[in-house]
């Protein structure tokens, strides 16, 4: 039994040697200047009903009807739409899959930078 036991390790260990598992290549680096951007991290400073698309006639998302006051998001991409008290932009965000207007989006502090180097989102709503 000790035999076997000896021979089917020895067996395994060469095995073992003979099929190394292939060291993980490095992830390439990108030159200064040629990363592109990312989503912009945004929040509102009231409850604001997340929607299919970029106006209130747009049913709000099922299972995320609210984006409340500290919930952090990322906007990806902004959509003319429904005019809101002066502002028809309208933010998309990717993790929810859902709009806001961007009237009720803020970046840090107050300030209403959260569309700021965003693209027009493409394809249909």
């Amino acid at each position: 039994m000790q035999f076997k036991l000896a021979t089917i390790l020895a067996v395994l260990t060469a095995f073992t040697y003979a099929n190394p598992v292939p060291e993980a290549e490095a992830e390439p680096v990108a030159a200064a200047g040629t990363l592109q951007k990312r989503d912009n991290w945004c929040k509102v400073l009231q409850n604001v009903r997340c929607r299919e698309g970029p106006s209130t006639s747009y049913r709000q998302k099922p299972g995320r009807e609210w984006v409340y006051p500290g919930d952090r998001f990322g906007v990806s991409c902004t959509r003319e739409g429904e005019n809101i008290s002066g502002d028809a932009t309208w933010d998309y965000i990717p993790g929810w899959d859902c709009y806001i207007s961007a009237y009720y989006s803020r970046s840090a502090g107050s300030q209403r930078t959260c569309e700021t180097g965003l693209n027009t989102c493409r394809g249909p709503i």
